[in-house]
């Protein structure tokens, strides 16, 4: 199977489907390194993603789980098969993107990785605000309605909330170039 190139807004290439599914690894990660000693958390649920440029829309599906441990974070993206599609590691050392048999990418944080890897990022410091429903309180943002807010030129849409009202699909939209799509697992 051939790869293809990552996708570079610049210059208006694809990008395959593992670059997308990391794209979304190494946003979920870096939102959520910053968890307080003694704790840990496993977050998992269905994501879809989706990608335009110029020359057409590349898409993604599958799985993830997040395990946040203290100095530790680890996420894998998975095929709808339980596959794995890549697997990013975040310690207070750097970020590693371990991708199958390619050798793996390392940068002094997730955020700086996304970067160097795909040639753009998301606004990876809101993640951890965006995935429990709300704007992150540190930067400026606009309320659309009860459930949708702006912030960052990006859109987030809780689309349902779970029993206890906590975010059970999130739609993150940056206009017509990227929409990811979060369906968040009840905990265990």
């Amino acid at each position: 199977m051939r790869a293809e190139p990552p996708f570079n807004l610049r210059q208006g290439a694809f990008i395959s489907r593992r670059t997308l599914a990391c794209t979304l690894a190494l946003a979920l990660l870096a939102g959520c390194t910053s968890l307080a000693p003694q704790q840990s958390k496993i977050v998992s649920g269905r994501f879809s993603a989706r990608a335009a440029s110029a020359q057409g829309a590349k898409a993604a599906s599958g799985r993830f789980r997040l395990i946040m441990s203290p100095g530790r974070d680890e996420l894998e993206l998975l095929t709808p098969l339980y596959g794995i599609l890549g697997r990013v590691i975040v310690t207070q050392t750097g970020a590693v993107l371990e991708r199958g048999s390619h050798e793996p990418l390392k940068a002094s944080s997730a955020e700086e990785l996304m970067q160097e890897s795909l040639g753009f990022s998301l606004p990876v410091a809101m993640l951890k605000s965006w995935l429990e429903g709300r704007p992150d309180a540190a930067r400026e943002s606009r309320t659309i309605s009860a459930e949708t807010f702006e912030q960052a030129g990006w859109t987030v849409a809780v689309r349902r909330r779970r029993a206890d009202g906590a975010p059970a699909v999130l739609a993150l939209t940056k206009g017509e170039l990227m929409h990811l799509t979060l369906a968040l697992d009840d905990p265990s």
